[in-house]
């Protein structure tokens, strides 16, 4: 999930999110596609039409959260959260971010010094974008993976299908992306045979991890964004889950963040980014 990286959404957007008071309780499920209110819906209309976005509506813990779709440098689709005023993924890119970010400096990265079958924590499941792309991985070089992801705000099943990410994957995947949408939370499941999937349905603070991790791909939103998902005993907790050796890998490369990491032990290497962005981080235990 990308920082902001000097995007300035559209005025309107400010105003995007709306109390559950304005709707029936009852009527609406977690996750659920919503409609605003009709005046303020003829408005934003307008206004997606006019910057190629599509509007969704989901409820959670008491809020309607706004997210739309936007097409990214790469023609690949992000998502923006007017709640947090952020991307999910760097709009110079989303897919090669993550391809850059998690999969080649992290996956290539920590495959490269084991011959075991890679554990890998995601923090922040999010559109599934870099647990495809960590399958499609496995598949070409026949590494077996298990995948644990952290997530708390699942995406609906429209917003899935409309983000259309199969068409960038070099390796068909486009049931295995859904299955692994439609996979039941806090249970392994088979997605394919080089790559079981557990998708944990909790916040990092209350994640306790049985096992060791070869990897761990940090994709929370920004630091300035949610800067409780980076304080130090957050970054003391993913020291603690990583195997010996065990790899860490962000987009982000804030000099505070660095500090952080070395402090608790972490050898901290500052790598090239994805487009248009300079560094990023590779920490290793």
């Amino acid at each position: 999930m990308a920082e902001r990286e000097g995007f300035e959404p559209p005025d309107l957007l400010q105003s995007m999110v709306f109390k559950t008071t304005a709707f029936d309780h009852s009527a609406i499920s977690p996750g659920a596609k919503v409609k605003p209110p009709q005046d303020y819906a003829k408005k934003y209309f307008k206004s997606c039409f006019n910057h190629s976005c599509i509007d969704y509506y989901i409820v959670h813990s008491y809020t309607v959260m706004a997210l739309h779709i936007l097409k990214t440098g790469d023609n690949s689709h992000t998502l923006y959260n007017t709640e947090l005023d952020e991307t999910y993924h760097s709009r110079n890119g989303a897919l090669q971010e993550s391809r850059h970010v998690f999969i080649e400096n992290g996956l290539h990265f920590a495959a490269s010094h084991t011959n075991q079958p890679i554990h890998v924590l995601e923090v922040g499941f999010g559109t599934g974008l870099n647990a495809i792309l960590t399958l499609e991985y496995a598949l070409k070089h026949g590494l077996s993976v298990y995948y644990h992801a952290i997530e708390t705000t699942p995406l609906s099943s429209e917003m899935i299908g409309a983000l259309d990410y199969n068409q960038f994957l070099d390796v068909p995947t486009s049931a295995l992306f859904s299955d692994m949408h439609t996979a039941p939370w806090n249970e392994p499941i088979e997605i394919a045979p080089v790559f079981n999937l557990t998708k944990h349905l909790i916040g990092i603070q209350d994640f306790n991890p049985l096992i060791k991790f070869h990897l761990v791909y940090f994709d929370a939103f920004a630091p300035d964004k949610q800067p409780e998902m980076w304080n130090p005993e957050i970054l003391q907790k993913m020291y603690d889950c990583l195997d010996t050796q065990g790899t860490w890998v962000t987009y982000s490369s804030k000099g505070e963040l660095k500090r952080n990491l070395r402090s608790i032990g972490f050898n901290v290497e500052r790598l090239p980014g994805p487009p248009r962005k300079r560094h990023m981080l590779r920490a290793t235990k």
